[in-house]
């Protein structure tokens, strides 16, 4: 045999066991590849949990929060409201205690006038019950003056005992 040949299988020899050790290479490579993507997937998996479930909390933490909010605003509307409404209810009250002090204020001034027109009357007769006095002489005439005033203020019936009273044209003197 001649050394070309021996070099010849020798070669062959270490070719082989070179592609031997390559294929055990890659295989080995390829194994570690797939267990490095099985264990990158494994890894993307359990983020995508965490992740899920750290959505989920942050989801129902952001609820909690926006139902805490949305009951402060609902609290400060009805404060707000409520104040609004007494603010309200005191101009009311404000402006129906100065219509009824108008209103009492009407009616005393027409009570006066009623008055003061009586007064005129009363005084008119007794001037003309005088002025009748001296005409007789020798006589004394006394004049009796029986008035009965009605007032006007809210149409209230003063005396129902008499309907003639009711009567804005009849006079308020019998």
């Amino acid at each position: 045999m001649e050394s070309n040949e021996i070099i010849q299988r020798r070669l062959e020899g270490v070719s082989k066991a070179a592609e031997r050790i390559l294929g055990l290479i890659i295989n080995e490579t390829t194994e570690d590849q797939n267990r490095l993507l099985e264990y990158a997937q494994e890894i993307q998996m359990r983020h995508e949990e965490l992740y899920r479930e750290w959505l989920q909390k942050y989801i129902i933490e952001l609820d909690r929060w926006r139902s805490s909010e949305l009951a402060k605003l609902h609290e400060k509307l009805e404060n707000s409201k409520k104040r609004m409404s007494d603010v309200l209810q005191k101009k009311l009250t404000i402006v129906n205690q100065e219509v009824e002090a108008a209103k009492n204020q009407i009616f005393l001034d027409e009570q006066e006038r009623q008055a003061r027109e009586a007064d005129n009357i009363v005084s008119d007769v007794k001037a003309i019950s005088h002025q009748n006095k001296t005409q007789y002489i020798g006589t004394e005439a006394n004049t009796d003056i029986h008035l009965r005033i009605r007032a006007n203020a809210g149409n209230r019936d003063m005396n129902r005992e008499h309907p003639k009273l009711n009567d804005p044209y009849y006079p308020y003197l019998e």
